[in-house]
């Protein structure tokens, strides 16, 4: 369940679908698992309206990684 930004530095709690962007990442699964048999995960994340302004999200190392968008 997404809860809040995805930006760790923010502090916005996720109430309403037209607020910021909410974002599906394919991950990549480490360990084999049978109920995903193309070893692909979907990963949901938010990014509020202001943040989502300036910064992109990856998924790296297996976890959600955020970057400023002046950054990358």
């Amino acid at each position: 369940m997404v809860g809040k930004c995805a930006n760790p530095a923010c502090e916005a709690t996720f109430r309403y679908l037209h607020e910021g962007k909410l974002l599906v990442i394919e991950a990549q699964l480490q360990t084999p698992n049978p109920a995903f048999p193309d070893q692909r995960k979907p990963d949901y994340v938010w990014l509020c309206e202001d943040c989502s302004r300036t910064i992109t999200v990856a998924y790296t190392g297996g976890r959600v990684q955020v970057t400023r968008i002046e950054d990358a």
